[in-house]
């Protein structure tokens, strides 16, 4: 029985003709990924109930995604919504 690893799995990189007809790899992009949060743990990240995410949701007031039948928001789109309710102090 053999394992894999992520590693071997790993899609090689693509090599591109360089200057003087050289090849030359492209390294793999490593592009960090916004984590995607349920409801539950965007109701508990903003302290807030899972009920009042949910209405934010069914009015459209935040942006969120189905996976299926799941709904899932990004950490970015929540931390967006904080954000744009944020008020400044007058003095």
């Amino acid at each position: 029985m053999t394992t894999t690893t992520r590693r071997q799995n790993a899609v090689p990189a693509k090599t591109t003709p360089g200057p003087g007809g050289q090849r030359s790899v492209a390294a793999l992009a490593v592009v960090p990924t916004d984590k995607i949060l349920t409801v539950a743990q965007v109701a508990d990240t903003m302290g807030t109930s899972v009920r009042f995410v949910r209405r934010l949701i069914a009015e459209r007031r935040i942006a969120f995604h189905h996976l299926g039948r799941h709904v899932r928001l990004r950490a970015s789109d929540v931390e967006a919504f904080i954000n744009a309710g944020r008020v400044e102090a007058l003095r």
